[in-house]
């Protein structure tokens, strides 16, 4: 599957336990931007939640244990 580098970064911030909040002051976005990101990027990669957000960048070692 192929992630933008925006949406990997997302990804890395997530697997960090950052907020929207924070991952928006993190990338310069609004809330509200990173909020429709995160939806959208957990539909594209079929994550039902954080925790599927977590083992997908695992599974491809987007971040490593």
């Amino acid at each position: 599957m192929n992630l933008t580098n925006q949406e990997i970064e997302i990804v890395k911030l997530i697997c960090e336990q950052k907020t929207n909040t924070e991952i928006a002051n993190t990338l310069f976005k609004s809330k509200r931007t990173i909020e429709h990101q995160r939806s959208d990027l957990m539909f594209k990669i079929g994550a039902l939640n954080v925790v599927g957000v977590v083992l997908f960048a695992l599974r491809n070692e987007i971040i490593k244990l």
